[in-house]
Parts: structure tokens; C-alpha cells; sequence
């Protein structure tokens, strides 16, 4: 996103006697074809510019410009899930994807020169670390891929995912993948989860090994709380059905012999170490399961409820396992545009923003 550094000559304005060529191809470019320098945030460079009218896409990542507010193009853009000033570099929707780390209203993650988000959703891969933390490396695909390194830097594929259109995971009814697993036993279109949840429950699954959890009730599709209840929000929020000690994944209350202690012990602590700040159960018989809070206005005795989910995550331009397929955190590859006249001195040279017919160039930048 936005300009790289870019060396002026002392030459006449675009006229028909212009060429840019762009990976050793040369083109005409008269001063009928459109010429765009765009600030960091995909607002337009007042003087370096012709034409900015003439194609009404461009900008942050080649979303479509919106002149009905301002009269003047390059100043606000919309696309699938935003329209956002890109002066300011703030939408005026809240993000579809909730980021507790991050203001609702903040784009591109705040860095426009790494990060692209051509739909306003970001879909995102994650690096699962041993000791909780996590990593996001955000793309501009529709699919979030986990991984989990070991305390050993061992790496494993955890599985890659389908984002809806409001940034949101359907669970699967199972999964069985490097060594997270778990089954969905809830209502269908109630298994919705945001991508940083999910990369929390597979970290919580793969750093413990269990392998029969039983997930229950999440999000509605669009982020919202299933009914009865109110607190289901943002994908984030989910109840799990305590474990057996036979592990068959059946239902049981915290009461019954089944009621395996050791074992939730671990999964509650595991969640909390991903993220989950508070895990509601029930008291029973005196007890309760270690790292949950009692809740008994509507019963917890067959389930646990997590929520308030604060993981200890990072936004990075790559994953720090090296090049994981190959980063694409640009919409375009970084060709140099050098735009020449007639006598073969250079205009413009480096790697810049542009918006001219026929082709794709550079950092980001769009050129038609």
C-alpha cells in the first residue's frame, strides 16, 4: 500500500509522445489515460496526478472509489464489507471481524504498507505457539490456515478453513488434523467462530492432546447470540461438553462418576492459556472444576461456557516460521514502473502507484 520513493526529472507532462514500461513492455501514455499517485492510505497525491475520475477503482488494494461526499475522488472507497476515508485510514462500520487488540473502526491493522484487505474482512494464517501466544499474518485470500509450533519449534498443519462473508468459521460437524480434534454436536447455523478463536481452541486442543471434545452452541452465521441466550456474540463465546472419563464424548454432569476431574482441569487450563479470561460451571456436591467460576441462573452443571476471550496475539507481516506458502500480504508483485519520453529519459522511476490501461504493477498499486 502507498508509494515507494520515487525520483522526478525535469521533463515535460504525460503527452502522446510519453511511454511507461513496465517489466521491459512499453505503452503509450497520452495525456487521455488516467495517472494516479496515492498517499499511504489510498487518498490521492494532489499534482501527481491525470485523470483520476476517468477509472473509479484504485487505491487501498483496487477497491472502488466513492466521489458522492466529498465530490473529489480518492478520498473515501468502498467495498464487500466497508466504506472507509482514506484520509483518515477509519471506516465507518465496525470491522465484521471482531479484533479486541485492535479499535473496530482501524483498517489495513493500522500499516498500510504491509497489510491489504480487499473485501474489509481479512482473512488471515495463524501461527499457534506452546506457550500461548499466537501469531496472525494477515492475506487477502478467503481461507485461514493454523499452524502450531511445539516448544521443540517442531511445526505442524492444524487444517485451513472457509470464511463466511462476515469473516466467520463454520465449524465443522469433525476435525482431524495434526493432532486437534473435535466433534460439533450443536445446532446448525449456531457453529460460527471467528478465526482468533479458533485459533485457540486448536491450540488448546493440540498443546493437550484431547481428542474427544464435544463442542456446543457458538455464533449465529452473522455474529450474532443464538436464542435463548445474549452472550453468543462475535464468534468468540462457546460452550463445551465437560470430558468422561471413557471418553465417549457423551453428555455428563459435573455430578456423575463419569465426570472426569483430571482431565477438565487441563482443558479449562489450556483455554485460559489461549486466551478464554473466564470459564463459568456449577458447583456440585461441593465441587468445582478448577479455573471456572459458578454460575447457576441457567444450568452449567452439563456444560462449560467460555468467554471474554483476550488471546496474547500479533499482528506480523510473516509468520516467524519462515515463508510459509509464500507470503501475500501484497495484492501485486513489486515491479519497478519507469515511465520514459520519446528520447528515452526517464519521468518517473521506482516502484510507485499508478492506474493506467492495461496493466499490473507494483507494491500493491493498480494499473488498467
Amino acid at each position: 500500500m502507498g508509494c515507494r520513493k520515487i525520483t522526478y526529472h525535469e521533463q515535460e507532462p504525460l503527452s502522446e509522445n510519453w511511454k511507461i514500461f513496465v517489466d521491459g513492455i512499453e505503452k503509450n501514455a497520452s495525456g487521455s489515460k488516467i495517472c494516479k499517485d496515492y498517499y499511504a492510505g489510498g487518498s490521492i497525491m494532489p499534482g501527481r496526478n491525470s485523470n483520476p475520475g476517468s477509472y473509479r477503482y484504485g487505491g487501498a488494494g483496487g477497491q472502488e472509489s466513492d466521489a458522492e461526499i466529498t465530490g473529489s475522488f480518492g478520498n473515501h472507497y468502498t467495498a464487500e464489507h466497508w466504506m472507509y476515508d482514506s484520509r483518515l485510514m477509519r471506516r465507518w462500520n465496525v470491522d465484521p471481524v471482531d479484533k479486541p487488540w485492535e479499535s473496530s473502526y482501524a483498517t489495513f491493522s493500522n500499516n498500510p504498507v504491509y497489510f491489504v484487505d480487499p473485501s474489509g474482512a481479512n482473512p488471515d494464517n495463524y501461527l499457534i505457539k506452546s506457550d500461548g501466544n499466537i501469531e496472525v499474518e494477515r492475506t487477502d485470500d478467503k481461507t485461514d490456515n493454523f499452524k502450531y509450533q511445539g516448544s521443540d519449534g517442531t511445526v505442524t498443519d492444524l487444517g485451513t478453513f472457509s470464511k463466511n462473508g462476515n469473516g466467520l468459521i463454520g465449524l465443522p460437524s469433525s476435525h482431524n488434523q495434526g493432532g486437534a480434534q473435535f466433534t460439533y454436536t450443536g445446532s446448525t447455523g449456531e457453529n460460527y467462530i471467528s478465526g482468533e478463536a479458533m485459533a485457540g481452541l486448536l491450540g488448546a486442543l493440540k498443546s493437550t492432546g484431547i481428542t474427544d471434545l464435544r463442542l456446543n452452541h457458538w455464533s449465529n452465521s452473522d455474529g450474532t447470540s443464538p436464542s435463548p441466550s445474549s452472550s453468543h456474540k462475535d464468534g468468540t463465546v462457546g460452550d463445551l461438553r465437560p470430558l468422561r472419563k471413557d471418553k465417549s464424548g457423551s453428555p455428563v454432569l459435573v455430578s456423575n462418576s463419569q465426570f472426569d476431574k483430571t482431565r477438565n482441569s487441563t482443558l479449562i487450563t489450556a483455554f485460559k492459556k489461549f486466551g478464554w479470561t473466564s470459564v463459568l460451571s456449577e458447583k456440585s456436591g461441593g465441587y468445582i472444576t478448577p479455573g471456572t467460576t459458578h454460575y447457576n441462573k441457567s444450568r452449567h452443571n452439563n456444560h462449560f461456557h467460555i468467554q471474554k476471550y483476550k488471546p496474547k496475539l500479533t499482528v506480523v507481516s510473516e509468520l516467524s516460521i519462515g515463508s510459509f506458502e509464500q507470503s501475500k500480504n501484497h495484492s501485486a508483485t513489486k515491479t519497478p514502473a519507469i515511465i520514459t519520453n520519446s528520447s528515452g529519459s526517464s519521468g518517473f522511476s521506482g516502484s510507485s502507484w499508478f492506474s493506467l490501461p492495461d496493466f499490473n504493477i507494483s507494491w500493491g498499486g493498480f494499473i488498467r
